[in-house]
């Protein structure tokens, strides 16, 4: 009969089971002020013991709660972010024959140069010259190309102001904007790379029709 395996996970270091987890300072507090309620000193042994003993609780926890934690800690337009990076991964396969996105150094330099096309276009409006609905255009170029840069950093709060930032400069709540850009790109990731070189001009108003009925969508929502 084969002998079970038994984990140690009250380890101490050293042993075979490298790593541990850290407590922040925040997280150390809060079990320190919780120890002193129970009329415990909270040392650092004791904090440790506590914590081995809460990991090791697993047949306890409701499966639900461990879902609410993750869910808890998804980006605030996580669904956006998703639908961009499948359009991205869609266009990269099609276009690149690789079934992923570009490299971090490569989407950087995308983004910086989509931010750069925007506020010529921007200028353009501000002297007559194109209307509101090819800023949109050009902001859904923005925001995707800095949601798929997330993917790499994690940074949430650098995307948010990002999406902020662009939304009203295009005239847009931040839902619309990411809406507009998520029918933008779902709609380029549908077609040929070829298309948009051979008909622009049909490619660029099919696009803004799809952005144009996204946001419209988000409107009627958010009005009921």
């Amino acid at each position: 009969m084969e002998e079970e395996v038994r984990h140690d996970y009250n380890r101490k270091p050293g042993s075979e089971i490298q790593g541990s987890y850290r407590l922040t300072k925040a997280e150390a507090a809060r079990l320190a002020t919780l120890l002193e309620s129970l009329d415990i000193k909270p040392t650092n042994d004791n904090i440790k013991k506590v914590v081995r003993w809460l990991i090791t609780q697993f047949e306890k926890v409701d499966p639900a709660d461990i879902q609410r934690l993750f869910l808890s800690e998804y980006p605030r337009h996580h669904a956006a972010i998703i639908a961009l990076e499948k359009a991205g991964i869609q266009i990269a396969n099609e276009r690149r024959g690789i079934g992923k996105i570009k490299a971090r150094g490569a989407l950087q330099l995308d983004l910086l140069r989509k931010a750069s096309e925007f506020a010529v276009v921007e200028e353009e409006m501000r002297r007559g010259e194109c209307d509101m609905q090819k800023v949109q255009h050009k902001m859904c170029s923005v925001l995707y190309y800095a949601a798929l840069e997330f993917l790499y950093d994690r940074d949430e709060g650098v995307f948010n102001d990002i999406v902020s930032r662009y939304a009203e400069r295009a005239d847009l709540t931040d839902e619309e904007a990411l809406a507009a850009a998520v029918a933008k790109w779902t709609q380029r990731a549908a077609t040929p790379g070829s298309w948009r070189q051979t008909d622009p001009e049909t490619s660029y108003r099919e696009e803004c029709q799809a952005m144009e009925i996204a946001i419209q969508r988000v409107r009627q929502k958010t009005s009921t």
